[in-house]
């Protein structure tokens, strides 16, 4: 559809929608001026780019006291939060330290219930889980109160250490009492619980992930990781020997936390080699090492043929050696990242202290320095804000002129005049065009003052407009007697769809005109004369002051035929347009019989109605019908 239709409306309008597109512009362009930071240039009226101006202007002036005093408070800047990061670092060893404790608890118990369940509850091992259990609620107290990421935590249960130890024992009576209870609920109550408490730590050292020591401290949390899925791979060794085997999905679990564990370790000796040869020397040449290596074997190859309690019983033990083991390699591994982070926190607070004496005596000497240069710069930006205002207000006017330009001509023909490129004619094979005119008007206007007829002409035509807006249509031209032309596809291209365009707009307007009431003749009507053609024709732009779009041919002139021949209330139609409208099989058209052209064989169709099409005055006698049946029936 063509929006670039040139129409007749107050002058005030246009400048008021130009004014708009204006402003518009001019607060795009504010934000995105204070929008812009380092780098690009600010807007010299925010006090934003005001302030950024400034600092530039002193930049360039005062340079060597600017680069002295920032390299002297980076250096302290770097100090302050070297120290900040080691004293968090620091905390943040500490608390995984107190939460590693309670995780061990957890996981010793975790083992000892699979164990219990496994073995049918077993009264053997009934004292070692209420020992178990006494030894978790004592570790939690002591490592976990005051802890302030458990009020932080979404879990109910873990709003506090109150919470969450009535978790822990609601879940401990229904080991005891519930029968429905299964070692896969039990590992999964644990694991979920240390599995938050894992979260946090892993949280606490992916905020040190820029301290010197990062790769120790991966190091340390891939071997809290190692040592909870090898705790997993406890509680099911566990299970398997007191049940006498596994179903296959329980192996598969056995075998995925066996090997989870494995790679957490191993990953955690690539980040700190030093844990792979202790672990080596230490622990691997030890009975306990072998023994869990052979009875993995046999859990893997379900080598076992009924419940073996006794057997169950020593995997726990050398397992729990295993992880006790680990968890010393922890500690220690937590005292080297704090003893490293206390010395290099000393070192810190020296830097610190002789940049605070630099920074001190600079501080001396800049302000007068400072103060001098800030008038100067304010001076700049009053004459640089006069100028940007001026420079706004002739965009202003520039946006202003393209608007009005846009309302006389296509778009893309006016702005190819914007960019000085030449016009040259178009011909166009396939068009229709439309002329159409008010009946009468001379003899209205003869009755009517001037501003009458602008006023009546002014609502006329905002009416031609908002219905042409409907349509693939271009308003080419209006003609001071209250007559216009259109076109279509002419100049945007719109294959075989000129003729219904302008057949069915045709019918449009002639129902929209009938209702126009003569603003100072109530008892007068509009009446309009319709008619179009369809061919060839040639288009371009004639002028250069006052440059118009304008269309010539054969096509024009037979156009402007069928209008002035016509009749009102009519849309007379060429046999051309006829013969594209008649294949379309929508339209009614009627064949005019009279002769009225001198001279001549044309024959001319009236255009009747289209399928479908509704005119407002059926709407509102239908309206009117439905309104008398209502009153009617309320009667």
């Amino acid at each position: 559809m063509n929006r670039n239709a040139r129409q007749i409306v107050p002058m005030t309008k246009i400048f008021q929608d130009g004014a708009k597109a204006t402003s518009g512009s001019r607060r795009s362009s504010i934000r995105l001026s204070e929008t812009m930071c380092c780098g690009v240039p600010s807007d010299p009226i925010t006090k934003r780019g005001r302030t950024i101006q400034v600092v530039r202007m002193m930049l360039l002036v005062v340079l060597p006291i600017i680069v002295l005093a920032s390299q002297t408070f980076v250096i302290m800047l770097d100090g302050f939060n070297d120290k900040a990061n080691k004293d968090s670092v620091r905390g943040n060893v500490v608390f995984s330290t107190e939460t590693g404790q309670v995780v061990h608890l957890l996981q010793l118990e975790r083992g000892i219930s699979v164990f219990f369940l496994s073995s049918n509850k077993s009264t053997s091992l009934s004292e070692r889980l209420m020992s178990t259990y006494r030894e978790t609620d004592a570790g939690l107290d002591h490592h976990l109160r005051g802890q302030s990421w458990l009020s932080s935590s979404s879990t109910d249960h873990f709003k506090n250490v109150e919470a969450l130890q009535s978790y822990i024992q609601s879940f401990r009576a229904r080991v005891a009492i519930d029968k429905n209870v299964t070692i896969t609920d039990t590992i999964a109550f644990y694991s979920n619980i240390i599995d938050e408490l894992l979260k946090w730590v892993g949280i606490s050292v992916n905020a040190t992930k820029d301290a010197p020591i990062w790769k120790t401290l991966v190091a340390y949390h891939m071997l809290v990781l190692s040592k909870e899925q090898t705790g997993v791979e406890r509680a099911l060794g566990s299970s398997y020997f007191a049940a006498g085997g596994f179903d296959k999905e329980r192996l598969l679990s056995y075998v995925k936390k066996k090997e989870m564990a494995a790679t957490y370790f191993k990953t955690c000796t690539e980040y700190y080699p030093l844990v792979a040869s202790r672990f080596e020397q230490q622990f691997m040449k030890t009975t306990a090492a072998i023994e869990i290596a052979s009875m993995r074997k046999d859990i893997t190859l379900s080598n076992i043929t009924g419940p073996r309690v006794q057997m169950g019983t020593y995997w726990f033990q050398n397992m729990t050696k295993l992880i006790n083991y680990l968890g010393i390699i922890q500690d220690d591994l937590a005292h080297e990242i704090v003893v490293t982070l206390e010395k290099e926190a000393k070192d810190s607070i020296t830097t610190i202290v002789v940049n605070v004496l630099i920074l001190i005596g600079i501080c001396i000497l800049c302000p007068t320095v400072l103060l001098l240069i800030h008038k100067m710069t304010v001076d700049i930006q009053n004459v640089a804000s006069v100028l940007k205002e001026k420079t706004e207000d002739l965009s202003a006017e520039r946006r202003v002129t393209d608007f009005m330009l846009y309302r006389m001509l296509p778009r893309t023909v006016a702005d190819r005049l914007k960019n000085h490129q030449p016009i040259k004619p178009e011909s166009f094979d396939h068009c229709t065009i439309y002329f159409g005119s008010i009946v009468g008007f001379k003899d209205i206007a003869a009755h009517s003052t001037a501003h009458q007829v602008i006023v009546m002409l002014n609502k006329l035509h905002q009416t031609l407009d908002a219905k042409m807006e409907m349509y693939d249509v271009y308003k080419v031209d209006t003609i001071g007697d209250a007559s216009f032309m259109v076109a279509s596809g002419v100049p945007e291209l719109n294959a075989v769809n000129h003729v219904t365009e302008i057949a069915t707009m045709a019918l449009t307007l002639v129902d929209s005109v009938a209702n126009i009431v003569v603003p100072h003749m109530v008892d007068r009507h509009l009446v309009l004369r319709s008619g179009f053609h369809s061919g060839a024709c040639v288009a371009g732009v004639v002028g250069f002051k006052m440059p118009r779009y304008c269309l010539f041919g054969d096509t024009v002139t037979t156009a402007s035929l069928m209008e002035s021949t016509g009749k009102a209330s009519k849309i007379q139609i060429s046999e051309a347009a006829f013969v594209l409208l008649r294949s379309n099989n929508m339209y009614v058209l009627q064949a005019r019989k009279e002769t009225h052209f001198e001279g001549s064989n044309l024959k001319t169709w009236w255009l009747i109605s289209k399928e479908g099409f509704v005119s407002q005055s059926d709407v509102t006698t239908s309206f009117m019908d439905v309104s008398g049946m209502l009153q009617q029936v309320k009667d």
